[in-house]
């Protein structure tokens, strides 16, 4: 979190408290035993607050910096710091400042066996922490004191400073005590409350259990009825969507088949009319069997643009001979028409189906390679199917550049992308299902599975 608050000052050029934080960050360093980043922290902190004259600041970094050379046992650089971080202390007359500073100092000469600097900085340190009664720092300071007599051999006053460590720690433990009898009291006639609050309820516990069981049961019952009428109001809106784009298509589909018309055999039976016309006057035999072959060739061409209209709105192929022949046949004039490479592969099972489930399939089929000429870019799809457990399955799989399931899903949840939806749909009124899977980059794959039982079942068995 220090380290959060760096980069936010950073941003705002607050040195100060960048300053402030990096000297945090230096104290969370030297606890975790990271005493060289903490000592670099420390640095840069005092850079600071030299740079903006805040001289407790400084005070602060040369107290912590020379703790680090106290640890690092560098007693020449740790009395160094600690005396500058002790003049500063003093020329702000920070009393708490000057007790920690000595505490540290005091330490340093004792460990070099100056016992007369050391003594000087533990009895300046307690005249300071007795002026602002900081305990904590009196029992460090008697404590210190204790082991310079004991060093010294002088035993008495060692005992003396020992008895005042101890008094005051017991002074300390007794407030401590004393604070958490006060909270316990409080705690117990909180408790004591409580219990009585619970004694007054548990009187009428089976009123109330039976009021509250009452409650949940009518939220639950309104939470179930709420969402029954959203779920029903959803279908009926993807219903409704659904009925609408159906009409769209098929209105689309008879523009289509009224275009073709006549814009392709209307207008080559027009033609043929025409030149019939134009014999009536015509003398000429080479002139009328001329023109009577154009008018067979214009006839034979309506007639095969015509049977290419059937096979397109219905193949025959598809009830005289069944689905796979009629996958089979449409995957080579799909092939054939838009140049991409088609296979279809079947286990060579029977399927005995009904005339609406070959319908739907084939179909179904013939969308999902719609939607692969429009939007896949692919080169090759693969077309299976096979049989299983009274159940059809035909996979439609293509290389082209796919797309991401959560789009998808967010599309059907707007009652957008309809192919897909029309086609679970469909599936879905026959007992079926379908599955799509698809990675961008790695095509797409679109399983349609239906049962190979007859329609009267499947309504029964959805009744």
């Amino acid at each position: 979190y220090f380290l959060q608050a760096l980069k936010s000052y950073k941003a705002t050029n607050d040195n100060r408290r960048i300053a402030i934080t990096c000297l945090n960050i230096g104290a969370n360093y030297y606890e975790i035993g990271k005493h060289r980043k903490a000592l670099q922290s420390f640095e840069k902190s005092m850079q600071i607050f030299k740079k903006i004259n805040d001289k407790k600041g400084c005070a602060l970094c040369y107290q912590n910096i020379g703790e680090y050379y106290a640890r690092e046992k560098n007693s020449e650089k740790a009395v160094y710091f600690l005396t500058k971080g002790l003049e500063e202390f003093s020329k702000l007359a920070d009393n708490n400042g000057i007790a920690r500073t000595n505490i540290a100092l005091g330490s340093v000469y004792l460990s070099e066996h100056d016992h007369i600097k050391a003594f000087n900085c533990f009895r300046q340190s307690l005249r300071c922490a007795e002026e602002i009664k900081a305990k904590d720092i009196q029992m460090e300071a008697h404590e210190n004191l204790a082991r310079l007599y004991e060093a010294k051999e002088v035993h008495k006053e060692a005992l003396q400073h020992h008895r005042q460590y101890h008094k005051i720690s017991q002074e300390i433990f007794n407030a401590t005590k004393s604070r958490q009898i006060a909270a316990m009291r409080t705690r117990y006639e909180t408790e004591k409350k409580e219990k009585e609050a619970e004694i007054y309820h548990l009187k009428t516990i089976k009123l109330r259990k039976e009021i509250k069981r009452r409650r949940i049961a009518e939220t639950e019952l309104k939470k179930h009825r709420d969402q029954l009428e959203q779920l029903v109001e959803e279908r009926t809106a993807e219903l409704r969507n659904l009925a609408h784009e159906l009409s769209l298509v098929e209105e689309q589909q008879r523009r289509n088949i009224a275009t073709y018309l006549h814009d392709d055999i209307s207008q080559a039976l027009a033609l043929a009319t025409l030149k019939l016309e134009q014999l009536q006057g015509e003398k000429s035999i080479v002139r009328i069997r001329k023109t009577l072959q154009e008018v067979q060739q214009i006839t034979n061409q309506a007639n095969e643009r015509t049977r290419s209209l059937t096979f397109e709105i219905s193949p025959p192929v598809l009830y005289d001979l069944g689905l796979e022949p009629a996958l089979e046949w449409f995957a080579e004039q799909f092939s054939k028409k838009h140049s991409i490479a088609c296979d279809f592969q079947t286990d060579g099972a029977a399927k005995s189906m009904n005339d609406d489930t070959k319908i739907i399939l084939f179909q179904s089929v013939r969308e999902l390679l719609t939607n692969v000429r429009k939007h896949a870019q692919a080169t090759r799809v693969k077309i299976s199917a096979t049989h299983d457990n009274n159940t059809i399955r035909i996979r439609v799989e293509d290389n082209g550049t796919g797309f991401d399931h959560r789009i998808l899903r967010r599309k059907a949840n707007k009652n957008e992308g309809f192919g897909l939806f029309n086609l679970h749909e469909r599936l879905r009124h026959i007992g079926g299902n379908l599955d799509v899977s698809s990675k961008i980059g790695k095509g797409t794959a679109v399983v349609l599975v239906a049962p190979l039982v007859s329609s009267r079942r499947i309504s029964q068995r959805e009744k």
